[in-house]
């Protein structure tokens, strides 16, 4: 198996528990030694327009 993971995760978005700081740095220190960690690449916009209602075409130009 392969945790996926970027360096990203680890800001905090949000005053909510769950967005606290520290909250990936604890859970990767406890997987890392058992799982391969990969860094994600970023989706192609034909990738994400497959998931999202959106026009992620009218997102890119700020018009959605």
């Amino acid at each position: 198996m392969k945790v996926i993971y970027h360096p990203r995760y680890e800001e905090v978005y949000s005053s909510d528990p769950a967005a606290a700081a520290g909250r990936m740095e604890s859970i990767l220190k406890e997987v890392s030694p058992h799982f391969e960690v990969v860094t994600p690449e970023p989706a192609a916009a034909d990738d994400i327009s497959l998931v999202t209602p959106m026009s992620i075409y009218g997102i890119f130009r700020g018009v959605a």
